[in-house]
Order: structure tokens, then C-alpha cells, then sequence
């Protein structure tokens, strides 16, 4: 069993939430870091499963926006994230591969005393760390992926400043 084979797999493929519609702000609805750990974990329970920490989870993907701080670091894409987003875009051919080769590094934020590293578009990254210290408080625009090995995974296709 490879790293990313499913103990539990939940996917359902929704084509037009993810391409066919087109880059509109307004159908990223608003949720949290804990909200999406808490529905993975309702979804392992709902068919029986008792959650382990070496877990994958796919859900359906969604578009959600979420308030976090910059924790001040970038990275390269970890080879488990990496992974993870080639696991998913198998299920997704219809996704040309170029939007899921987008996403080439992460970055640090925090929600309240949850950290983690978020798949970022590379584009992306450029127009945004330059306006971002570290600290302050932004708005991702995401794409929900599902929860891997206890970390849930959302890639970031835009963010949105806050003027102080």
C-alpha cells in the first residue's frame, strides 16, 4: 500500500465546481480551519470508520474562503502535499494539469493555535508575500481537497489583504 492509498476514500466528482465555472469569488463560501477538520471527521464516523492518523480523506472538492494570519515563512511544495495533489488530480481528469502543476509552493499561516502549510500557486505567491508581514491577517480563496494523514489540505488559487 503506497503512501497516499486510501484507508478511506470519499470522493464525489463535481465538474462544475471546479472548472467549469470560472474564477468567481462569490462561490467560495466562508468556513475555518476547525469546520473543515471537524466535517472529516464527522464523514469517518457517518460510515463507521475510527479515525487513525494515517488517514486520507478526500472530499468533495470545494471552494471556501478562509480568515488566517501569515506565520512568515514560504517553502517548496513538501513531497507529501505534492503527493497528496497528484492523488486527487487522478480523480479529476477532467482538470486540465496545468491548474494542479500550479501549485509549487506553500505557505506558513495560523488559525488561532493551528498551524499549517498551504499548497499555493505560484503566481499567486509572487503578488502576494510582498504585501503580506508576517503576522498579519489575510483571506484565502481555496480549493478543499480533504484531510491528509490528520492535515487538512487546501490549495490557495487567490488571497486577499486587509489595509491596517
Amino acid at each position: 500500500m503506497n503512501s497516499h492509498t486510501p484507508l478511506l476514500l470519499l470522493l464525489l466528482i463535481i465538474a462544475p465546481a471546479v472548472g467549469a465555472q470560472g474564477f468567481n469569488l462569490e462561490l467560495y463560501k466562508p468556513t475555518t480551519i476547525a469546520a473543515l477538520a471537524e466535517e472529516a471527521r464527522k464523514t469517518k464516523e457517518q460510515v463507521g470508520h475510527a479515525p487513525t492518523a494515517e488517514d486520507t480523506v478526500v472530499m468533495p472538492v470545494e471552494r471556501y474562503r478562509i480568515r488566517l494570519s501569515y506565520a512568515g515563512a514560504v517553502r517548496t511544495l513538501s513531497a507529501e502535499n505534492k503527493g497528496f495533489i497528484q492523488f486527487v488530480a487522478k480523480s479529476f481528469p477532467h482538470i486540465p494539469s496545468e491548474q494542479w502543476v500550479a501549485y509549487t509552493h506553500e505557505i506558513h499561516v495560523n488559525e488561532g493555535a493551528t498551524q499549517l502549510w498551504l499548497p499555493i500557486q505560484g503566481r499567486v505567491l509572487e503578488t502576494l508575500i510582498p504585501a503580506l508581514p508576517s503576522g498579519a491577517e489575510f483571506e484565502v480563496y481555496v480549493f478543499w481537497l480533504g484531510e491528509n494523514r490528520g492535515q487538512q489540505v487546501c490549495v490557495i488559487n487567490t488571497a486577499k489583504t486587509f489595509a491596517k
